[in-house]
């Protein structure tokens, strides 16, 4: 059995269990209660906390308030994803959304030194990584397996793309290190990098066209 065939039966035989039916819609209803109050707190322009500057966790909250219409703009989409969530039709959207703002949440409470909250903010994010995978059939069209398809691979026809690609990644490289210290650190081993991962990017838009 394929790949895609195996998760199809998978993700068919977890959504009929009632029980993680209802810990779905739990999942959703937690995240969006979570979600409203402190976005609301930035689309309103008021401070999150009130912690002193030599706190790293008030200096942090505080150069993110200062920020004033960014501020804003990710308390709007806080309240946005928690309201598409509430709703059974848009509720994959508001996942999606949800998913970069939640794991940036949880990354910057483990960096910065929030005391306990990371716990919190790592389960929103892995009830987060939940729905995402709850709406599986909704995603997998654009995953690298899908069988819809198959036609043999000729690499002689992606040569083209993959040398370009190369070629560009090993450009984008050069151009990176004339602006940034730590690009410029790596010198020729940076321009082999590039023209590397360039020839991948290449290769892959390649093997796609030629599905299609």
């Amino acid at each position: 059995m394929s790949i895609e065939n195996s998760l199809d039966s998978l993700h068919a035989r977890v959504k009929q269990n009632r029980l993680l039916q209802y810990f779905a819609a739990f999942n959703r209803v937690i995240l969006a209660i979570a979600f409203i109050p402190s976005g609301m707190t930035k689309v309103l322009g008021n401070r999150f906390t009130s912690l002193p500057l030599d706190n790293p966790v008030g200096f942090f909250f505080e150069a993110f308030y200062q920020t004033g219409g960014w501020y804003r703009f990710v308390g709007f989409c806080q309240v946005l994803a928690a309201l598409l969530l509430l709703i059974p039709r848009t509720s994959t959207l508001g996942a999606t959304i949800f998913f970069p703002i939640v794991l940036n949440i949880a990354i910057i409470t483990i960096s910065v030194g929030f005391q306990g909250t990371w716990v919190i903010t790592t389960g929103m994010f892995l009830a987060n990584l939940y729905l995402i995978c709850w709406d599986y059939d909704k995603f997998k069209a654009i995953l690298p397996f899908s069988e819809n398809e198959r036609k043999p691979f000729d690499l002689r026809k992606s040569m083209p793309l993959i040398i370009l690609g190369g070629i560009g990644g090993a450009l984008a490289f050069s151009f990176f290190a004339m602006l940034n210290q730590s690009f410029r650190a790596l010198g020729v081993l940076g321009i082999v990098i590039g023209f590397v991962a360039g020839s991948i990017v290449g290769l892959l838009n390649s093997w796609q066209l030629q599905k299609n």
